[in-house]
């Protein structure tokens, strides 16, 4: 479509047509899409799969053990969900934002001592 500053040409006015034609066909997409998502269930869910790892009941937080060293809570740890990876950093150090169901960090102080709720991600 030609961005002329003259008068709209019949091509130029039909240019826009198709434009506001496509917004529509967008606009009507889009609704529909999440009409038909909050019909079945899916509106903002996370979709769910089949994985052997995290079967139903798997736990997914440790609150008992902020306070305990990072060894011991890295020991109870494996041992209620061994296809976890453990990872001790610093309370204070930057770590990615990703999510990652078969992570779990601990933070620890000074002292290694575990300080927040840890959790898989």
């Amino acid at each position: 479509c030609s961005n002329r500053k003259s008068s709209q040409s019949r091509q130029d006015m039909f240019c826009n047509f198709s434009s506001m034609k496509l917004a529509f066909l967008v606009c009507v997409v889009f609704f529909a899409s999440v009409c038909f998502g909050m019909r079945h269930g899916r509106h903002l869910q996370a979709i769910e799969f089949n994985d052997p790892d995290h079967a139903e009941g798997t736990k997914e937080e440790w609150p008992e053990l902020v306070g305990k060293p990072a060894a011991e809570a890295e020991a109870i740890i494996k041992e209620t969900s061994p296809h976890v990876a453990v990872q001790v950093v610093s309370q204070d150090a930057f770590v990615t934002a990703d999510y990652d169901e078969q992570r779990v960090r601990l933070f620890v102080d000074k002292s290694n001592n575990v300080v927040r709720v840890p959790r898989l991600g």
